[in-house]
């Protein structure tokens, strides 16, 4: 199973936690040592059926967001579409 985390450092300890549950963390003196002690967290939590991973069958997972990822990487207008976007938003940067 895969899970992603997130490591912060914070002074001279380092932090993981599990991307989207900020409760379920661990730290340690290296980045090696936190990501270990997340792994025996997270381990710990599946023995108990507090954490568990389910696969979505394709199609219910064709009706997500990433049915539509890179649909218009080739469409011309796109880049004059982002175009318009950056310039507005560097408009309301300036006038705030």
């Amino acid at each position: 199973m895969n899970f992603p985390i997130v490591i912060q450092q914070t002074d001279a300890r380092y932090l993981a936690k599990l991307l989207g549950e900020n409760n379920v963390q661990a730290g340690g003196a290296t980045q090696q040592e936190a990501i270990a002690a997340l792994t025996e967290e997270i381990q710990i939590r599946i023995e108990r059926g507090e954490l568990s991973v389910i696969d979505l069958p394709d199609r219910i997972a064709a009706h997500g967001v990433l049915a539509i990822a890179g649909k218009y990487a080739d469409d011309p207008l796109l880049k004059d579409i982002c175009g318009d976007i950056y310039a507005a938003r560097d408009r309301e940067e300036r006038e705030q």
